[in-house]
């Protein structure tokens, strides 16, 4: 098998201490940006979203305030956040609601909207929206 005989050839000629002339990292990365494009159309078709690409987001014209959001404090594969508020509690946007422990692999969570704290659990943050 090709693999085998390439992993044997690399592992006598490292023990041998022949170094690969070619395995040199470049003084400046090439840019291929130029060569590299693809017509977003055609990935759309591609996608099979040809129907939703020319539509506007469902929420794009809302102008109103949002009754509430729910955010979970489990957002990734890492460990939940903990919260930092509780029930009762005015938050601003972008506000920092939830905190990861120290060295813990995870994410904070934030406030998407201007409110107040309606409940928190070890899952959940609910967000009442503030009214105009």
């Amino acid at each position: 098998q090709p693999w085998m005989l390439n992993r044997e050839l690399k592992q006598r000629l490292k023990n041998a201490g022949v170094k690969n002339p070619y395995h040199n990292a470049p003084a400046q990365a090439r840019d291929f940006r130029e060569f590299r494009r693809y017509p977003t159309d055609k990935l759309v078709r591609q996608l099979g979203l040809a129907g939703y690409y020319h539509r506007a987001a469902p929420l794009a014209d809302y102008a109103g305030p949002l009754e509430a959001v729910y955010l979970p404090l489990k957002q990734h594969f890492g460990a939940p956040a903990k919260p930092v508020v509780a029930a009762g509690d005015r938050v601003k946007q972008g506000e920092r609601i939830a905190v990861m422990e120290e060295g813990a692999l995870g994410a904070a969570v934030h406030a998407s909207i201007d409110g107040r704290v309606r409940s928190v659990d070890a899952a959940l943050v609910v967000i009442e929206g503030s009214s105009p």
